[in-house]
């Protein structure tokens, strides 16, 4: 069957990709909010793993795909109650 190479290479992208989100996601908790320093070690071993195993092109698009996850899910979440990116006041 030709079409099974593709496949299964698909479907290997597909869980590495799921993988690095995840691990984006926690690295993204490690930061002052939730205080998970620990968590930032752990999060980057799935990026090195997958990094260190393709070429520099791939892997390259791999850590775009990491770095953009981290930061979108770090931006959102810290906007203040107003919407603007000033901490509140407590008020």
């Amino acid at each position: 069957m030709p079409g099974g190479g593709r496949l299964s290479l698909v479907r290997e992208s597909l869980g590495r990709a799921a993988l690095l989100v995840g691990s984006a996601w926690t690295l993204a908790l490690a930061f002052p909010v939730t205080d998970w320093g620990w968590a930032s070690w752990i999060a980057l071993m799935p990026l090195l793993v997958i990094v260190l195993d393709t070429t520099p092109r791939v892997a390259f698009a791999w850590g775009w795909l990491y770095g953009t996850v981290f930061f979108s899910s770090r931006s959102a979440g810290s906007r203040g109650p107003s919407g603007s990116s000033a901490p509140s006041r407590g008020r």
